[in-house]
C-alpha cells in the first residue's frame, strides 16, 4: 500500500507540473484535445498489462490532466487562493483516508450510489455544456449551473476518496497473483484528488 501512494504522489507531481507549464494556449479546442488525448490514454491503462510502457502511458495521461487544469491553476494564482485550495484538498484527502482505515468498511456500500452520482453528474456536464455552446441559457445562468455541479462534485469524490480506500484495503488483504499492478491500484485515488481539486477550485475561482 505504501507504494500505492508513492506512485500516486508522482502522479500527482506530474499533474502539478504540467499545470505549471502548459504546451499550448488556453482555448477551447485544446482543452477538448487534450480531454479526448485523456480518455485515449485512460483506457490504455485499464488495459494494458503492468510493465514499462503502462509507466509511460501513466505519465502521459497525468500531463494531459495536468495541461486540463492548467487554466484553473493560473486564475487560482491571480487570486492568489492556489495554496488555500491545495490545503484544503490535501485536509480533505488525509481526514477521508484516516476515516477510511480507522472504519471497519461501511464505504464498501456505497458504491452503487456513488457511481450513479457520478454518471449522473457527467450526464448534467453534458447537458450544462450543449446550453451553454448553443446559447439557450445565460453566462450568469451557466455558471450558477457550474457552481452547482462543483459543489456536488466536490462532496462526491469526498466520499470517493474513502471508499477507494477501502477498496485498495480489500485488495491489499487478498492479495494478488503475479507482478502487483500499483498504476491500477492508484489510479481511482488520483481520479478522485484530480477531480476534487477541480471542483473545489471551481468552487473558489
Amino acid at each position: 500500500m505504501a507504494l500505492t501512494y508513492l506512485h500516486l504522489a508522482g502522479a500527482l507531481g506530474v499533474t502539478a507540473l504540467s499545470a505549471e507549464y502548459p504546451l499550448v494556449a488556453a482555448n477551447t479546442w485544446a482543452h477538448i484535445g487534450f480531454v479526448a488525448l485523456s480518455f485515449v490514454f485512460l483506457f490504455g491503462l485499464l488495459w494494458l498489462r503492468p510493465g514499462p510502457l503502462k509507466y509511460i502511458l501513466f505519465a502521459l495521461f497525468s500531463v494531459a490532466l495536468g495541461q486540463m487544469l492548467g487554466p484553473l491553476v493560473q486564475r487560482l494564482q491571480d487570486k492568489g487562493i492556489l495554496r488555500q485550495v491545495l490545503i484544503m484538498v490535501v485536509g480533505i484527502f488525509v481526514g477521508m483516508t484516516a476515516l477510511a482505515f480507522y472504519d471497519r468498511g461501511s464505504f464498501l456500500g456505497f458504491g452503487p450510489y456513488l457511481m450513479a452520482g457520478l454518471v449522473g453528474l457527467i450526464v448534467a456536464h453534458v447537458v450544462g455544456i450543449v446550453l451553454g455552446l448553443t446559447g439557450a441559457v445565460t453566462a450568469k445562468t451557466f455558471h450558477d449551473m457550474s457552481q452547482v455541479f462543483a459543489w456536488f462534485g466536490a462532496v462526491l469524490f469526498t466520499v470517493f476518496i474513502a471508499y477507494d480506500t477501502q477498496q485498495m484495503k480489500v485488495r491489499a488483504a487478498a492479495g494478488s497473483k503475479g507482478s502487483p499492478d500499483y498504476i491500477e491500484a492508484s489510479l481511482n485515488l488520483y481520479l478522485d484528488v484530480i477531480n476534487l481539486f477541480s471542483d473545489v477550485g471551481h468552487i473558489n475561482s
